[in-house]
């Protein structure tokens, strides 16, 4: 359980009571330590606990600029909270904003109690850009903003205004103290100011989540053996010698990062389990029509054969067509369907996260409020929960560490092109060769046809003549179990979705390859870049849910 508070306030406080601002500050990070612990051991008690035993993660997020940021920082530290320091700048350009004195030996002391360090790649040529800077990334990592502000409308960017609105903007509770120290916190976006009903908000998933994780995200992969096999010897008999598209040339790898190393558990987990489960759901769909062969084979068996195999012939005919049955209700792959989609969208999610998290950034999740996660699917509460523990990783932005994280989201992107232009080749080669094979068939019946049609001018009778008669019309009743794979147009809208997002995130790389070699010109592309992998698991949901996409 990790729950992280954004500060800031105004530089300048004029004729303030630091002390009271203090001392309110305190009492609010004190308020949400104790409300925080009695959640957690609720949570622990419960039968099935959403969070670990350990103590909650309490995180202080400042830019400790001169003014508010160093009061509210000093209070989080001194109620036992860890202190998450933003700089515009690296810490020895940022310490010449400060006026000698204590204000600087102040700057210098929280700098090294800070727990982490995030220096930005800012510039003094570049205005108030850099300071607006450590604002977005001060409310991307929080769930709650706590600010000394005289009430007043943004005067410029990553001013204490403009901070405001951007966590407003976010759905974010605020809690406002008066720049002059005098009176109680003042709340905006909540609604209400009670702390245990805001952690509630920010740490339980919602109650109309669907599907909800308690058996989810305990779930062990199981490997899906028979229903992997099944689609495996599927696609081997209809992909013998299809084509492979060529790998795009992926930037060499770096060392592992901490972000991967913190999500790798997570995202494996779901990776695995969305395997799993769209295996499930596959097998649903090429079962329907596979087995129309067995039954076909038993029919021929019970009508044909020796005496002694005719009873085996119908018990093969009788299942066959009972399991079609199976697979055919909802039951049979509504549930891994669901499944599928959930898991599929959570491990994107984490990814994303991975990716963005070297650049200071955070992913945000489909359909979800930006901070709270109070979406209807129980994954963007989950993703946000990982991402809150992981919380801002310590790190530099200088141009060499912008490069590497460029070459890192270049890597992903590329990797994702050519995994979705296989995607599209294999089932472009999938669709040639159902066509293939249903045409065969048909021709195959016209063939026994026109020999059924010679045989009463050929000295032949009896069996021969009764067993061409039988293929001639047999053979074309099996081309719609491949056709009817094909009929529906499955193959053909996955080949130009897969296309068109490999198309989209190619235009992205490129506006990569030509982007300024910065930190926000970097992130604005990263995030398209995310977003669009994003969209491209989130799409199964809609498509499911619009009914044009069945179990293939």
């Amino acid at each position: 359980m990790a729950f992280q508070v954004g500060v800031t306030g105004h530089r300048a406080l004029p004729g303030a009571d630091t002390t009271a601002i203090g001392a309110e500050a305190a009492k609010l990070f004190r308020a949400i330590r104790t409300e925080a612990s009695a959640l957690l051991a609720t949570d622990q008690a419960s039968p099935t606990p959403l969070y670990r035993a350990d103590p909650p993660r309490l995180r202080c997020i400042c830019g400790l600029a001169e003014g508010a940021d160093g009061v509210l920082a000093e209070a989080a530290l001194a109620e036992g909270w860890d202190l998450v320091a933003v700089l515009p700048f690296a810490r020895a350009e940022f310490a010449r904003d400060f006026t000698a004195g204590p204000a600087v030996n102040r700057f210098h002391d929280l700098l090294d109690r800070a727990s982490i360090v995030s220096e930005l790649d800012g510039s003094r040529q570049r205005g108030g850009e850099p300071y607006a800077q450590v604002g977005q990334q001060i409310v991307e990592q929080s769930d709650l903003m706590l600010v000394v502000w005289d009430g007043l409308p943004p005067r410029g960017p990553g001013g204490t205004g403009d901070v405001v609105q951007q966590g407003l903007d976010r759905g974010m509770p605020v809690a406002i103290l008066p720049s002059t120290g005098r009176g109680p916190i003042a709340w905006r976006g909540a609604a209400e100011d009670h702390v245990a009903t805001l952690l509630q908000t920010a740490l339980l998933p919602p109650a109309d989540a669907t599907g909800f994780p308690h058996r989810y995200f305990m779930e062990v992969s199981g490997g899906a053996g028979w229903a992997r096999a099944v689609v495996r010897w599927f696609e081997r008999v209809i992909l013998v010698g299809a084509p492979r598209p060529e790998p795009l040339p992926i930037p060499p790898a770096f060392p592992e990062r901490a972000a991967d190393t913190w999500m790798a558990p997570y995202f494996d987990a779901a990776d695995r389990l969305a395997g799993d489960y769209a295996a499930r759901y596959r097998t649903a769909g090429l079962m329907r029509y596979a087995l129309i062969l067995p039954a076909t084979a038993g029919s021929f068996i019970a009508a044909f054969g020796p005496s002694w195999s005719r009873p085996l012939g119908y018990a093969v005919q009788f299942g066959s067509l009972a399991a079609v049955l199976a697979f055919s209700t909802r039951g049979g792959w509504e549930r891994s369907q669901a499944r599928f989609v959930a898991y599929r969208a959570l491990a994107e999610y984490l990814r994303n996260a991975s990716m963005l998290a070297p650049l200071g950034a955070v992913a945000q999740a489909p359909g979800a409020a930006a901070h709270q996660a109070r979406a209807s699917d129980w994954t963007a509460w989950y993703g946000r929960a990982v991402i809150r523990d992981m919380g801002l990783l310590p790190s530099r932005l200088d141009s060499a560490a912008v490069a590497r994280a460029a070459d890192s989201v270049r890597s992903r992107a590329i990797e994702q092109i050519d995994y979705l232009l296989d995607r599209a080749t294999h089932f472009a080669a999938m669709a040639r060769r159902l066509k293939r094979i249903g045409l065969g068939l048909v021709i195959a019946g016209i063939g026994f046809s026109m020999m059924r049609a010679a045989l009463p001018y050929a000295p032949v009778e009896g069996r021969p003549v009764v067993w061409s008669n039988e293929l001639a019309l047999v053979l074309p009743a099996l081309a719609p179990v491949f056709l009817g794979l094909l009929g529906f147009g499955e193959y053909g809208r996955l080949v130009m979705r897969y296309q068109g997002v490999a198309a989209e995130l190619r235009l992205q790389v490129s506006a990569l390859d030509k982007a300024a070699p910065d930190r926000a010109a970097i992130l604005r592309i990263a995030r398209r870049i995310a977003d669009v992998m994003l969209a491209e698991a989130a799409d199964w949901q809609l498509i499911i849910k619009a009914r044009t996409l069945t179990a293939y």
